[in-house]
């Protein structure tokens, strides 16, 4: 992952992927990544705007997104890095990231 210019999550929309945190997502966010990943309930309350969205199940969607992060790299740090903030200090419960 650490080596990664971005980082997805093409969950299908169901009650477990729309309900839960995935772990995968608060290591992008802790990383520093920028994500594409359906936009799911518990997908959006962890990464907040450290993520672009792309409509469930919707495969189309989410090439757009991949391909609009991809169009504006430059944009991808400044994204992640206040939600980074937040993994570390709150969602993990640490003050201090070791990684």
């Amino acid at each position: 992952m650490s080596t990664s210019d971005v980082c997805v999550n093409p969950d299908r929309a169901n009650e477990m992927n729309d309900t839960y945190m995935m772990n995968k997502i608060l290591e992008y966010m802790a990383l520093g990544k920028p994500i594409v990943e359906c936009d799911l309930t518990g997908g959006r309350f962890s990464a907040g705007q450290a993520s672009l969205y792309a409509r469930p199940d919707e495969v189309a969607d989410f090439a757009l997104e991949l391909r609009e992060l991809h169009d504006n790299s430059e944009q991808q740090q400044p994204w992640a890095r206040p939600e980074r903030a937040g993994v570390e200090t709150s969602l993990l419960g640490i003050t201090r990231f070791r990684g």
